[in-house]
């Protein structure tokens, strides 16, 4: 199996998955978004990588696509006409479910599904009287934010004025305050949850992203959360994706899902190995 995995940036999970891919014996190969070449010519497309013509792999992985959804799209769209496997076709294709918080809370709440009760107010005017009649504090999140940045905890207007500047009202989900300080990141792949761990606030900061100073913590997955993360996942047309669940008043609350998630970061806390369990999903999808 030739793999090759694209993103914004080298990291630990692109390490992990070359690392279980040569141990299969397969090629690994990671390039940056930057290393395309997009070739047009009469009747003819040919995309190449670091000189490299893609026909010549077997399994594409993209991640970290957010400021290249258009390449990305151009990518796989490519791909679906060459016996080439994208990993999260469908989900990298969708303009419903991906990459916006807005077009997820969509397809969720279409779906019935919990998210976290929330706004988009599209009129500053109405987005400040909305705020002033309602308990501070209150949450401010971008619908493009990741990894727990562009998310704000907004005490009055004024700091919601700076946060408006920066974002415009029509790119910031407003939500109440849920005074919780962990949730729990849930691993699913092809329609199976493989593992997941609790992620907890530290020190004064709320939030209890990892890569923001949260701290992992080994759970037992209950029936509840095992459904509703599988239900998610196909509501949103996802075959691998890290869902960030929260619990309130004994009832679960989806954050937010995401498609090219973190998971070397939560293998202290993971019975399972991810990488290896997506190079083996990977396997089972092109080798016959």
């Amino acid at each position: 199996m030739k793999l090759l995995i694209l993103s914004s940036a080298k990291s630990k999970n692109v390490d992990s998955l070359i690392k279980q891919a040569k141990k299969k014996n397969h090629q690994a190969d990671f390039y940056l978004y930057r290393d395309l070449i997009f070739s047009y010519e009469p009747g003819d497309l040919k995309l190449f990588v670091n000189g490299i013509n893609i026909d010549e792999y077997d399994v594409l992985i993209l991640r970290a696509p957010k400021n290249f959804l258009d390449h990305i799209r151009t990518i796989v769209y490519y791909s679906k006409n060459k016996p080439i496997y994208c990993l999260n076709e469908k989900i990298l294709t969708s303009i419903l479910t991906y990459p916006s918080k807005l077009s997820q809370y969509t397809a969720l709440s279409l779906a019935g599904l919990p998210v976290v009760p929330s706004k988009i107010i599209m009129n500053e005017i109405k987005f400040k009287n909305y705020f002033s009649q309602h308990q501070k504090p209150l949450i401010l999140k971008s619908t493009r934010g990741s990894l727990g940045l562009q998310v704000y905890k907004v005490e009055n207007y004024n700091e919601a004025q700076q946060i408006i500047k920066k974002h415009t009202v029509s790119q910031l989900l407003i939500q109440s305050y849920i005074p919780t300080r962990e949730d729990v990141r849930i691993f699913v792949l092809g329609g199976q949850v493989l593992g997941g761990a609790k992620k907890k606030a530290t020190g004064s900061d709320f939030r209890t992203n990892i890569a923001r100073g949260g701290k992992g913590e080994k759970i037992k997955i209950t029936k509840e959360i095992q459904e509703l993360s599988l239900k998610t996942a196909e509501a949103l047309g996802a075959e691998f994706c890290g869902l960030d669940i929260m619990y309130w008043n004994n009832r679960p609350y989806i954050l937010e899902a995401n498609f090219s998630p973190h998971f070397e970061s939560f293998a202290p806390y993971l019975d399972v190995d991810i990488a290896k369990k997506l190079i083996q999903y990977l396997e089972n999808k092109v080798i016959k």
